[in-house]
């Protein structure tokens, strides 16, 4: 798994910019573009998502992924409670990479069987736990490995998005998707059984899902 990973970043790290591979390659260096193509993956997929997480999201941060759950009670407004500024909803929007009049979905898609392997980096993520107990309650497979992960997504076996580092990621399609699927499958993502345990109970004993 490890020397897969490593290949996988190596043969693309050293890709030749400017070349007729351009055609398979495609690399996104600005973080609002990459979020809005992750958000165009996943909800553009027909059939499958494969997915994995890592670390600290830096360009889609996880809170901001997650379905409001706002369900409580509302209470009346205060003098002391500021309205939301058109500065605040532009940062919120730039972390989700999407445009004020476009926002984006936080629902998951329903066309797409999701199957997510996240390291132990990810589970320290702000609101990681929460996100994961969400998936497993949606059905989707999940599984906590313990060696660190290369940011990915996988959608229907075609196009694949890849983070090699917090600013620059690419964007694989045929044949080269076939790297990041194989890089999938050697995890066992792909074979992956939905986790019977929370994801906080994971964290907490230390064990992974498989």
């Amino acid at each position: 798994m490890r020397r897969a990973d490593a290949s996988l970043s190596r043969l693309l790290s050293d890709w030749p910019p400017g070349q007729d591979g351009d055609a398979y390659v495609t690399v996104l260096e600005e973080r609002a573009e990459q979020a809005r193509r992750i958000y165009e993956l996943e909800y553009g997929a027909r059939t499958s998502l494969w997915v994995f997480q890592s670390g600290a999201n830096t360009v889609a941060p996880v809170p901001t992924t997650l379905p409001d759950t706002s369900d409580t009670p509302d209470t009346p407004d205060t003098p002391d409670t500021p309205e939301p500024s058109e500065t605040s909803d532009a940062v919120a929007q730039e972390a989700e990479g999407s445009p004020l009049e476009e926002p984006m979905r936080k629902d998951g898609n329903p066309h797409a069987a999701y199957r997510v392997v996240v390291d132990r980096a990810f589970l320290y993520e702000p609101a990681a736990l929460r996100a994961l107990d969400l998936r497993l309650e949606r059905g989707h497979q999940v599984r906590v490995v313990d060696q660190p992960l290369v940011k990915l997504v996988v959608a229907d076996g075609e196009r694949a998005l890849v983070q090699l580092e917090p600013g620059r990621s690419m964007e694989l399609g045929p044949p080269l998707v076939l790297l990041a699927t194989e890089l999938f499958e050697r995890c066992g993502g792909a074979r992956a059984r939905i986790c019977a345990r929370t994801a906080t109970s994971a964290r907490r004993t230390g064990a992974s899902c498989s």
